[in-house]
Protein backbone atom coordinates (compact mmCIF):
# COMPACT_ATOMS: atom_id res chain seq x y z
CA UNK A 1 0.00 0.00 0.00
CA UNK A 2 1.18 3.47 -0.90
CA UNK A 3 -0.44 6.83 -0.27
CA UNK A 4 0.49 9.88 -2.32
CA UNK A 5 -0.93 13.32 -1.58
CA UNK A 6 -1.28 14.95 -5.00
CA UNK A 7 -3.78 15.88 -7.67
CA UNK A 8 -6.14 17.66 -5.29
CA UNK A 9 -4.55 21.07 -5.24
CA UNK A 10 -1.23 21.84 -3.58
CA UNK A 11 -1.07 19.50 -0.54
CA UNK A 12 1.35 21.75 1.33
CA UNK A 13 -1.19 24.60 1.17
CA UNK A 14 -3.36 22.38 3.39
CA UNK A 15 -0.40 21.67 5.65
CA UNK A 16 -2.04 20.93 9.00
CA UNK A 17 -4.55 18.43 7.59
CA UNK A 18 -1.97 16.72 5.37
CA UNK A 19 0.46 16.35 8.28
CA UNK A 20 -2.29 15.02 10.55
CA UNK A 21 -3.24 12.49 7.84
CA UNK A 22 0.39 11.44 7.36
CA UNK A 23 0.79 10.91 11.09
CA UNK A 24 -2.35 8.76 11.19
CA UNK A 25 -1.13 6.69 8.25
CA UNK A 26 2.25 5.89 9.83
CA UNK A 27 0.90 5.46 13.37
CA UNK A 28 1.40 1.82 14.42
CA UNK A 29 -1.92 1.90 16.32
CA UNK A 30 -3.87 3.07 13.27
CA UNK A 31 -2.89 2.38 9.64
CA UNK A 32 0.71 1.34 10.37
CA UNK A 33 2.09 2.15 6.92
CA UNK A 34 5.84 2.21 6.50
CA UNK A 35 7.12 5.78 6.45
CA UNK A 36 8.49 5.41 2.95
CA UNK A 37 5.06 4.43 1.64
CA UNK A 38 3.62 7.87 2.38
CA UNK A 39 4.54 10.62 -0.09
CA UNK A 40 3.63 14.28 -0.26
CA UNK A 41 3.91 15.73 -3.77
CA UNK A 42 4.41 19.47 -4.26
CA UNK A 43 5.06 22.01 -7.00
CA UNK A 44 7.47 23.57 -4.54
CA UNK A 45 6.29 25.71 -1.66
CA UNK A 46 9.69 26.05 -0.01
CA UNK A 47 8.62 27.20 3.48
CA UNK A 48 6.19 24.26 3.70
CA UNK A 49 8.76 21.83 2.27
CA UNK A 50 11.11 22.86 5.06
CA UNK A 51 8.31 22.54 7.62
CA UNK A 52 7.62 18.99 6.39
CA UNK A 53 11.32 18.20 6.74
CA UNK A 54 11.24 19.51 10.30
CA UNK A 55 7.94 17.85 11.29
CA UNK A 56 7.96 14.55 9.36
CA UNK A 57 11.33 13.90 7.72
CA UNK A 58 10.59 10.18 7.48
CA UNK A 59 7.81 10.55 4.87
CA UNK A 60 8.76 10.92 1.22
CA UNK A 61 8.67 14.25 -0.58
CA UNK A 62 8.13 14.48 -4.35
CA UNK A 63 8.86 17.68 -6.23
CA UNK A 64 6.79 18.21 -9.40
CA UNK A 65 9.51 19.92 -11.39
CA UNK A 66 8.18 19.49 -14.98
CA UNK A 67 11.02 21.54 -16.54
CA UNK A 68 14.81 21.45 -16.26
CA UNK A 69 15.35 25.20 -16.02
CA UNK A 70 13.73 28.22 -14.44
CA UNK A 71 12.62 29.87 -17.70
CA UNK A 72 10.70 26.82 -18.93
CA UNK A 73 9.31 26.04 -15.50
CA UNK A 74 7.92 29.56 -15.14
CA UNK A 75 5.90 29.03 -18.34
CA UNK A 76 4.49 25.71 -17.12
CA UNK A 77 4.07 26.12 -13.35
CA UNK A 78 2.30 29.32 -12.20
CA UNK A 79 4.05 29.45 -8.81
CA UNK A 80 7.54 28.98 -10.30
CA UNK A 81 8.27 32.72 -10.32
CA UNK A 82 8.17 32.72 -6.53
CA UNK A 83 10.58 29.81 -6.01
CA UNK A 84 13.70 29.36 -8.21
CA UNK A 85 14.69 25.82 -9.16
CA UNK A 86 18.00 26.03 -7.29
CA UNK A 87 16.19 26.79 -4.02
CA UNK A 88 13.67 24.01 -4.66
CA UNK A 89 16.46 21.49 -5.19
CA UNK A 90 18.18 22.73 -2.02
CA UNK A 91 14.96 22.19 -0.04
CA UNK A 92 14.55 18.73 -1.57
CA UNK A 93 18.18 17.91 -0.70
CA UNK A 94 17.55 19.00 2.89
CA UNK A 95 14.58 16.65 3.09
CA UNK A 96 16.57 13.80 1.56
CA UNK A 97 19.39 14.36 4.05
CA UNK A 98 17.26 14.82 7.19
CA UNK A 99 16.92 11.14 8.11
CA UNK A 100 20.53 10.38 7.13
CA UNK A 101 21.85 13.26 9.23
CA UNK A 102 19.97 11.94 12.25
CA UNK A 103 21.37 8.45 11.72
CA UNK A 104 24.87 9.92 11.46
CA UNK A 105 24.30 11.98 14.61
CA UNK A 106 24.56 15.28 12.74
CA UNK A 107 21.67 17.59 13.56
CA UNK A 108 23.62 20.80 13.06
CA UNK A 109 23.54 23.29 10.23
CA UNK A 110 25.32 22.27 7.04
CA UNK A 111 26.16 25.70 5.63
CA UNK A 112 28.68 24.12 3.29
CA UNK A 113 26.13 21.79 1.69
CA UNK A 114 26.34 18.01 1.46
CA UNK A 115 29.22 15.87 0.25
CA UNK A 116 28.78 13.44 -2.62
CA UNK A 117 29.08 10.49 -0.20
CA UNK A 118 26.38 11.97 2.05
CA UNK A 119 24.07 12.44 -0.94
CA UNK A 120 24.62 8.85 -2.12
CA UNK A 121 23.89 7.47 1.34
CA UNK A 122 20.78 9.63 1.65
CA UNK A 123 19.50 8.70 -1.81
CA UNK A 124 19.32 5.07 -0.71
CA UNK A 125 16.69 6.12 1.84
CA UNK A 126 14.40 7.18 -1.06
CA UNK A 127 12.82 10.03 0.88
CA UNK A 128 12.91 12.53 -1.99
CA UNK A 129 12.13 12.34 -5.68
CA UNK A 130 11.58 14.54 -8.69
CA UNK A 131 8.47 14.22 -10.85
CA UNK A 132 8.75 15.38 -14.45
CA UNK A 133 6.02 15.45 -17.11
CA UNK A 134 7.43 15.42 -20.63
CA UNK A 135 5.42 17.85 -22.74
CA UNK A 136 5.88 17.16 -26.44
CA UNK A 137 8.05 19.81 -28.04
CA UNK A 138 8.55 21.74 -24.82
CA UNK A 139 10.22 19.63 -22.16
CA UNK A 140 10.93 16.45 -24.13
CA UNK A 141 14.02 17.53 -26.08
CA UNK A 142 17.45 15.95 -25.75
CA UNK A 143 18.78 19.26 -24.39
CA UNK A 144 16.10 19.22 -21.66
CA UNK A 145 17.11 15.65 -20.81
CA UNK A 146 20.74 16.73 -20.43
CA UNK A 147 19.75 19.73 -18.29
CA UNK A 148 17.61 17.50 -16.07
CA UNK A 149 20.48 15.03 -15.79
CA UNK A 150 22.85 17.77 -14.65
CA UNK A 151 20.28 19.04 -12.15
CA UNK A 152 19.86 15.56 -10.67
CA UNK A 153 23.52 14.57 -10.79
CA UNK A 154 24.82 13.01 -7.55
CA UNK A 155 21.34 12.88 -6.06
Amino acid sequence: RNVVFMGMGEPLNNYVNVIDSCRALIDCRRWNLAHGRVTVSTVGVIPKMRALTRDLPQVSLALSLHAPNQEMRTKIVPTAKQYPIERLIDALDEHMMAVTKRKMGNNGDDAGGFSEDQRKLASKQKRAMIEYVMLEGDTSSLECAHQLGRLCENR
